[in-house]
C-alpha cells in the first residue's frame, strides 16, 4: 500500500509545558500546518491528540477538509473513516485528568502534563454533545490494555499507580470503555500495550509496527500528539 509523507507535530509557539485545554491544542495543529504550508492532510494521533483532531474537524476548517479519502464506503462510496487515526484517545475522559491525579500524570505521560477539565469523564461527556455524527465518522481509533487486568483488582496491569483507580482494561491512563468514542469507527483492541514507554515492561501502544503501517496509507500524515510519539520505523 501507499506510504505516508509523515510530518510530527511540534507545538508552533515553542512552549515546553504541554496541558493544554481541547480547543487551544487544536489551534495549535491548525497553525502548525498552516505554517508548513499543509493544505491537505490527514492526522495519525495519540492520546489526547485524538481529541484534540476531531475537535479541529468539527469546529474549523482545516488542512483535513482536504484530506485523503481512503477505500470505499457501502455501494461504493468514498468513506471518510480515517481521515482522522488515534490510539490511546480518551473521547470518554479519564479518571486521571482530576486534579487529585494530577502528580500520577506527570509521572506517566510526562513534566507539564496534569489535571485537565476538558479531559475528566464529565469535561469529556460535555465536549462530545458538541461533536457531530458527519465529524465521528471521520474517526478510526484504537484501544490497548495489558490485559483483562482491572477484572481483578489485584493485578497491577500498565501501572501500579493507577491500577486503583482506573477500571476493567486500561492502558494505564484511559479505560478501554473510555476510549471509546459512539459514532466513530473501531479499529480493534491489542493486549500486551500500554500508554507509554517504560509501563511495568509493556509495547508502548505507539510502536505496534503493523498498526502503524495500516494508518500511514494516506498522503500526509500529520502525528499529533502531547508527546514524543516514538513510533517504530516502517
Amino acid at each position: 500500500g501507499r506510504s505516508a509523507r509523515i510530518i510530527e507535530f511540534s507545538d508552533p509557539d515553542g512552549y515546553r509545558i504541554k496541558n493544554w485545554k481541547t480547543d487551544e491544542f487544536a489551534r495549535k495543529i491548525a497553525r502548525f500546518t498552516n505554517q508548513h504550508g499543509i493544505d491537505a492532510c490527514n492526522i495519525i494521533a495519540h492520546s489526547q491528540g485524538g481529541v484534540a483532531a476531531l475537535h479541529l474537524h468539527n469546529y474549523y476548517w482545516s488542512c483535513l477538509d482536504d484530506g485523503t479519502i481512503i477505500g470505499t464506503g457501502e455501494g461504493g462510496s468514498e468513506s471518510r473513516s480515517r481521515l482522522i487515526q488515534s490510539v490511546g484517545s480518551p473521547y470518554q475522559g479519564t479518571k486521571l485528568a482530576n486534579v487529585k491525579y494530577a502528580d500520577i500524570v506527570g509521572k506517566i505521560v510526562g513534566q507539564g502534563c496534569g489535571s485537565n477539565e476538558d479531559l475528566t469523564e464529565k469535561g469529556a461527556r460535555l465536549w462530545l454533545r458538541g461533536i457531530s455524527s458527519f465529524a465521528r465518522s471521520a474517526v478510526t481509533y484504537y484501544t490497548t490494555s495489558a490485559g483483562d487486568e482491572s477484572i481483578r483488582k489485584d493485578i497491577t496491569g500498565c501501572s501500579e499507580e493507577t491500577s486503583f483507580v482506573l477500571e476493567g482494561p486500561n492502558d494505564g491512563v484511559v479505560e478501554r470503555r473510555n476510549g471509546q468514542l459512539p459514532g466513530g469507527n473501531f479499529g480493534g483492541h491489542s493486549k500486551n500495550q500500554c500508554h507509554t514507554e517504560g509501563l511495568n515492561g509493556y509495547l508502548s501502544q505507539t510502536r505496534d509496527v503493523t498498526r502503524n503501517r495500516v494508518m500511514d496509507r494516506v498522503e500526509v500524515a500529520v502525528l499529533s500528539s502531547m508527546q514524543s510519539t516514538n513510533r517504530a520505523e516502517l
